[in-house]
């Protein structure tokens, strides 16, 4: 995996462990700049560059989902809304027969 990132560029330096205590945190400071150099090199950074362009894709595609989930709802609502005012008119309709056969009588 490093010999992948690392093509053409040099590789951070080995570190040499040693069991005294200033020597442990002089290699977790070694350690520390090493990681730092990791993330500046141009092949790293370039992954990083797709995976937060990869992250925004993937937002981009969650909320255009929900938008259409939002848009399917609204209009199923405003469907129901039309058959209820079709029927609400039909029995308005209904009604308004009704009452003129009524008062022909």
């Amino acid at each position: 995996m490093l010999k992948i990132i690392y093509a053409g560029e040099s590789p951070p330096k080995t570190h040499q462990y040693h069991f005294l205590p200033y020597a442990q945190l002089a290699s977790l400071r070694d350690l520390h700049e090493d990681f730092n150099n990791l993330i500046q090199l141009p092949s790293v950074q370039q992954a990083l560059a797709n995976e937060n362009f990869t992250s925004e894709l993937l937002d981009g595609s969650l909320k255009l989902v929900e938008i259409c989930g939002i848009a399917r709802d609204v209009i199923f609502l405003m469907k129901e809304s039309v058959q209820e005012l079709q029927s609400s008119l039909r029995i308005n309709r209904g009604f308004e027969a009704y009452t003129t056969s009524r008062k022909k009588d």
